[in-house]
């Protein structure tokens, strides 16, 4: 019923303000804001099941140096006690109305969300918001919580996809915010106090830097639940704090004998609508995995054709990476393969990354790249969970949102100038991290 977990990969945005037209239908985005600041988003399917998230520009990059970890183990104490009621209370009815409890973080938020049956969203509302903004954070639980830290810390480490990403934000973010982890350091764990926790729940889970998200619930209900039940507190917080792209590199090494290897560039924010698009066709035009499921392919992406080329068919996996934030982003390539091969796996992706911002893409690569980055936003949108987080990260960046559908027809409309500029802001100065079997990983100056 309760689960917790970290999202390294921020959903694309857009920054076009969603008002309704006449003659619009009830799919539409709608996006109103109270005048404490807080902000409701919704849109409605007609779907039987409402997914509804409370959602706070809270994530990693607003932990200062004294807080770092901070977020983690404010994400993992969801579920316990609350000001008003006991965790126990509070799961024993989000169980009882057959919702399924989340808690999730980015660099950018901090979001707790539940689905559940229609007719029970207002009750999963009020649960929601309580345990969302309104945390007691006692000693004495967050004592009883340490073991969840070390579990989601050693799961990571099984995992390596979302840890290297997380390396690869520390290579070319150094120490900004952006830089911070997701997940609380090891000599963090379990000294992370109380008081520290109250004070940032202080300054950012206020009304000024929250939104109340809904997929499959209708607008005015729960426009009328943040107008007069919702238990967030007045206040705005300050503004997020700019993040600037360094470039470096990140190595660990580690027990097995795989390399995870990530390699990017500097990306775009979430404000630019015509860029993110640009970002998700450059994406595919680098390669985004095999199309058909469990198949040993690559996919048809430059980069990916160039390291198959490159392995002598031995078997790798390779995907495009694409990280876009609330101003900046990453762009590049994540590669996992045997550490005695991995070497000439990523020089010859790097190169054809190099490649397009070089010569940039004909109209064939173009047009089968578009129509890829066009497939992957729908079907994202198939996906309620997908859709929610989305919307929630345009609206609260943006304080706008544009549907999957506007966005194809951006999409639709990108250029193959426009990728090949994107390439050369990317490659112009690159960010590398490395986890696993390193030996024969290149470092970032034989790139």
């Amino acid at each position: 019923m309760l689960a917790r977990n970290s999202t390294f990969v921020a959903k694309r945005g857009a920054a076009a303000y969603a008002v309704k037209p006449k003659g619009s239908s009830s799919s539409d985005i709608k996006i109103s804001r109270l005048p404490n600041g807080l902000t409701v988003a919704s849109v409605d399917h007609g779907s039987a099941v409402s997914r509804l998230a409370v959602v706070f520009r809270a994530g990693s990059r607003y932990e200062t140096a004294d807080e770092q970890g901070v977020t983690h183990h404010m994400r993992n104490a969801v579920g316990y006690d609350t000001k008003n009621f006991t965790g126990v209370q509070l799961l024993w009815q989000t169980g009882s109305a057959g919702a399924n409890l989340t808690a999730t973080g980015t660099r950018d938020l901090f979001t707790v969300e539940v689905d559940v049956i229609r007719d029970q969203a207002p009750r999963a509302l009020s649960l929601l918001g309580e345990m969302a903004a309104q945390p007691a954070f006692k000693h004495w639980e967050l004592a009883d919580n340490t073991e969840t830290l070390w579990v989601d810390r050693a799961y990571m480490r099984e995992q390596p996809a979302e840890f290297v990403v997380d390396l690869l934000h520390k290579a070319a973010f150094r120490d900004g915010p952006l830089g911070n982890s997701l997940f609380a350091h090891d000599f963090n764990i379990g000294h992370v106090s109380h008081e520290t926790l109250k004070k940032f729940a202080a300054s950012r889970l206020v009304s000024g830097e929250a939104a109340i998200v809904g997929v499959n619930i209708d607008h005015g209900e729960l426009m009328a639940y943040a107008a007069e039940q919702a238990p967030i507190v007045s206040g705005q917080g300050l503004p997020p704090p700019t993040s600037k792209y360094i470039g470096g590199e990140v190595r660990q090494a580690a027990r097995g004998s795989l390399a995870h290897v990530a390699v990017a560039g500097q990306g775009v924010g979430l404000s630019d609508a015509k860029a993110l698009a640009t970002q998700a066709v450059l994406a595919a035009a680098l390669g985004t995995g095999p199309a058909v499921k469990y198949s040993n392919g690559v996919g048809s992406g430059l980069a990916a054709q160039a390291a198959q080329k490159a392995s002598n068919n031995y078997p790798f996996g390779i995907s495009a990476l694409s990280a876009a934030h609330a101003d900046t982003g990453l762009v590049g390539v994540y590669i996992v393969a045997h550490g005695e091969k991995v070497g000439a796996l990523v020089k010859a992706a790097v190169s054809a990354f190099r490649g397009i911002a070089k010569s940039g893409i004909n109209e064939e690569q173009i047009n089968r790249a578009k129509r890829i980055a066009a497939t992957n936003v729908l079907l994202n949108a198939e996906c309620s969970k997908s859709l929610l987080e989305d919307l929630a990260a345009q609206t609260l960046a943006t304080g706008s949102a544009q549907s999957p559908t506007d966005f194809v027809k951006i999409i639709e409309s990108v250029s193959a100038t426009d990728v090949q500029q994107a390439a050369n802001k990317a490659v112009s100065k690159l960010s590398l991290a490395g986890y696993g079997k390193l030996d024969a990983t290149p470092y970032l100056d034989e790139l």
